[in-house]
């Protein structure tokens, strides 16, 4: 029997209570609820459910609501893979019930012509046995649910990670790791081996051409390696990882879950305290510190204990010692100074030896001598080598070290290159020295985005997905290129580069910089079309709309500057609605409002377009990003376009009171049923959806910045069909 690291979501245990079986959790839950008290009082609080609810006042149910509540159990929506990933039972805290909502979430429909299916019935199951990484085969089973009607051979795909990976996915690569095969009775199958070094996997399935992505709602599938029955703690740390930069309140569960299940190993400690702290606020680590401080203590005292501690065991004694409060708790300087000299006493190679010898020797007050440290401890070890990449880049452009410059930047490159464009444009800027052949470089960047790299196509992206974000990434190149070349009086091939930049795509960040650079050398026939783009835009305020009119038709003349307005409002909605796409959702979805009322999304929306939001107060991009949605609120109504903003969290004095400090005067709705979640296939905060006045999602997954510009092209666009 396998085990999942989380207790089970809501959705299990709610159909449990109702004595719906379902033939992969049933044995499962039955062990789990023999052995949890929480989970046993959370089915019999479900169960008592039914009596509450009959005594209250209020109208009968439809026979319409009815038949929506049956066919919703008999659609067994349950995922089933991966374990880990499914929603905690309630621990009475705000931000779990939030991240629960979330974690729901099931499938996303992808962008391609022609398909009445909505997003949720597009997830297929895909199911592993034995469901963890082993070291001899696994068989992989996956049924599909009608995104691949028609193809007899399925590609799975999939992310490894080691005990060694870094955070985030900068420098992960993807890759097709089997080959599934229809069978008669519809099932794909294959034989999976996942090599002895990988502890932690994520999975999709897509077609052949990578047009067609099933990735599970982007939660995509994941196998872990287990020992004694446990997910191992190096598992579940890249698990985290993973996540970091696509779901903080996954990532902080999964560290917090790491430390409950493997709270004697000192290295769970320190990241959680980490995350805890960004996620939940200064206040939740004071609240938080006493219990930290004695653990800490013990930890301690355990490894004083031992003849022969390990670096490892040390250095993470100590990174918990560092993120305490020392005011708090005393005794984590001492811990701290302590450990810190038994590491510079060790002399042996060991990662975490080599991390403090570093860190204790290099002064970035002189830069000149702490590069030569950087070159002296390179090639390095991971722990290490994710310092040197960075501040041995950043010490050589000190030092102004052209060779070393190029070097450094050459092997972040190689570390990362998803980032090689970025890393070479910083170049370009910060020094120019080296401006020729970091320019070459990024033209090899450029060159070598023409071609698909399949390795760097993230598993939820199709190949059409793709194909547009490099098409972006090459354009950003080309006005980099461009630039450069006419600051160095390569005029006439500076523009020629500026221009193929700007001759596709809708990008007025771009605009303004192209046209920026065209004024600088006079070439108002070049800027006057960019700035009447950046005038029409949406998201350009009136005032800086009118300041550009006021220069171009100082520059060229009304009539001029009427024409390029009358050309830049058609490329907008050309090139916008470009990347729009149709995919029906439910209209019908329950929404719950501060008072506790329940409203229909088709309410809400009242047939306008409109722009809905997923946000959290857990998450700090998503609480950044939510004090700008009264401003956006009040753009998109002078359009006539809705703005939704919904939270996982159920209305509370707490949470209202968090809005309310904000002076964020917007209506703010509850999915308490996780209806939204669902019908939308969120995955984290934020997210932004664009939807029609027809129950269609036009723009998914799009970002706080596009949203305006998206929703009122589509109101003129659909306002223009009719």
């Amino acid at each position: 029997m396998s085990v999942g690291i989380f207790h089970p979501s809501s959705t299990e245990l709610e159909r449990y209570a109702d004595a719906v079986p379902h033939r992969a959790t049933s044995s499962r839950l039955r062990h789990h609820l023999a052995a949890c008290e929480e989970c046993r009082s959370h089915v019999a609080f479900l169960r008592s459910l039914p009596a509450r609810v009959a005594a209250l006042e209020g109208p009968e149910a439809s026979d319409d609501l009815l038949a929506r509540i049956e066919a919703r159990f008999a659609s067994q929506d349950v995922v089933l893979l991966p374990r880990e990933g499914t929603g905690s039972a309630p621990r009475r805290a705000p931000w779990l019930a939030a991240a629960a909502v979330f974690l729901i979430a099931v499938a996303t429909w992808l962008a391609w012509p022609a398909s009445n299916l909505t997003a949720r019935a597009t997830t297929g199951d895909l199911r592993f046995t034995p469901d963890r990484i082993v070291s001899g085969p696994i068989e992989v089973r996956y049924r599909d649910a009608g995104l691949f009607a028609g193809v007899p051979r399925l590609m799975l795909r999939a992310r490894y990670r080691t005990v060694n990976g870094d955070a985030y996915n900068f420098s992960t690569t993807q890759r097709s790791v089997a080959t599934l095969t229809q069978a008669e009775d519809g099932e794909y199958r294959a034989t999976l081996r996942v090599p002895d070094s990988v502890v932690y996997a994520a999975f999709a399935v897509e077609s052949p051409d990578g047009n067609r992505v099933d990735h599970n709602g982007r939660k995509l599938w994941r196998l872990l390696t287990y020992r004694d029955g446990r997910p191992t703690s190096e598992a579940m740390w890249q698990y985290a990882n993973d996540l970091m930069g696509e779901n903080m309140e996954l990532a902080m569960r999964v560290l917090q879950e790491q430390a409950r299940i493997h709270g004697d190993v000192p290295g769970a400690w320190a990241p959680l305290v980490a995350i805890e702290r960004f996620m939940l606020g200064q206040a939740h680590a004071d609240s938080t510190i006493g219990e930290h401080c004695a653990r800490l203590q013990r930890l301690d005292a355990r490894l004083r204990a031992r003849l022969h501690p390990t670096p490892a065991e040390v250095s993470s004694v100590r990174s918990y010692a560092v993120q305490l409060d020392d005011k708090a708790c005393p005794a984590a300087t001492q811990i701290a100074r302590s450990w810190r000299d038994w590491l510079v006493r060790d002399t042996s190679s060991a990662p975490e030896v080599l991390v403090w010898g570093y860190q204790s020797r290099v002064d970035f007050n002189q830069p000149a001598r702490a590069l030569a440290l950087a070159e002296q401890f390179w090639p390095a070890p991971t722990e290490l080598a994710t310092l040197l990449y960075t501040n041995g880049l950043s010490a050589a452009v000190a030092a102004k070290d052209s060779a070393a410059i190029l070097r450094w930047a050459d092997r972040n490159a190689a570390h990362a290159p998803a980032n090689a464009a970025g890393i070479y444009t910083m170049i370009i800027l910060r020094a120019p020295m080296v401006r020729e052949a970091a320019l070459e470089r990024l033209r090899g960047v450029l060159h070598r985005l023409r071609t698909p790299q399949d390795s760097l196509r993230p598993l939820e992206r199709t190949t059409t997905e793709q194909a547009r974000a490099d098409s972006a990434s090459a354009r950003e190149i080309m006005a980099t290129i461009g630039g450069a070349l006419v600051a160095k009086g390569a005029e006439r091939e500076g523009l020629d580069s500026l221009q193929r930049a700007t001759s596709a795509g809708w990008d007025p960040a771009l605009f303004r910089r192209v046209a920026r650079t065209a004024l600088k050398i006079g070439r108002t026939e070049l800027a006057l079309p960019l700035l009447a783009r950046v005038a029409v835009d949406p998201s350009t305020s009136r005032a800086e709309a009118d300041s550009l009119a006021a220069v171009s038709e100082r520059l060229a003349s009304h009539t001029a500057w009427t024409d390029a307005l009358r050309d830049a409002a058609e490329a907008m909605r050309r090139e916008v609605m470009a990347d729009a796409t149709s995919i029906p959702f439910d209209e019908s979805l329950r929404l719950q409002t501060a008072d506790g009322a329940t409203r229909r999304l088709a309410h809400v929306l009242d047939g306008r377009p409109g722009v809905i939001t997923f946000w959290s107060r857990f998450c700090p991009p998503s609480m950044q990003q939510f004090a700008q949605l009264p401003t956006l609120a009040h753009r998109l109504d002078s359009a006539g376009v809705a703005l939704v903003a919904i939270t996982g969290e159920a209305p509370s004095p707490a949470l209202r009171a968090y809005v309310t400090s904000g002076k964020l005067d917007i209506p703010t709705y509850h999915d308490t049923w996780g209806e939204a979640g669902r019908a939308f296939q969120v995955f984290g905060t934020p997210q932004y959806f664009v939807v029609d006045g027809h129950g269609r999602i036009r723009f998914r997954y799009t970002t706080l910045e596009k949203a305006l510009t998206q929703a009122v092209v589509l109101t003129k666009a659909e306002g223009g069909a009719e």
